[in-house]
C-alpha cells in the first residue's frame, strides 16, 4: 500500500527558481506554452511524491533526495512522521547550469 504525505511545502529558494524557469522560457519562447507543460510535468511529479514519498535517489552525506524531469531535478527532503511525512521541496535546479552553483 502506498504511503500518503500529509503535506507539501515549497521552499522560497524552489519557488524562486520554478518562476525564473518560466520566465526564461516565456521570453524565449514568446508565448507560455511549453511553461505550462513544464508546469503539468512538475505538478504530476508532486503528485508522484504524494503517493511515494521515497521515490527519490538519495544525495549522498544529506538528508535530501532527488527526482529528474527532462534537464531538471528536484531536490526534497522528508519531515515528520514516517507514516504521515511532510515533504519541503527544496530547490528546482536546471542541470545545465554549473554544478559548482548548486547549494543545497
Amino acid at each position: 500500500m502506498a504511503e500518503r504525505v500529509n503535506r507539501i511545502v515549497w521552499s522560497k529558494n524552489a519557488l524562486r527558481d520554478i518562476k525564473e524557469i518560466f520566465e526564461y522560457w516565456n521570453r524565449t519562447n514568446g508565448n507560455k506554452d511549453y511553461s505550462r507543460k513544464l508546469n503539468k510535468e512538475f505538478s504530476s511529479l508532486v503528485d508522484l511524491l504524494m503517493l511515494f514519498p521515497r521515490i527519490g535517489r538519495t544525495v549522498e552525506n544529506y538528508d535530501i533526495r532527488f527526482l529528474c524531469k527532462y534537464e531538471y531535478i528536484i531536490f526534497y527532503k522528508t519531515k515528520g512522521s514516517i507514516k504521515k511525512p511532510d515533504i519541503e521541496i527544496i530547490q528546482v535546479w536546471d542541470s545545465r547550469r554549473d554544478p559548482l552553483e548548486l547549494k543545497l
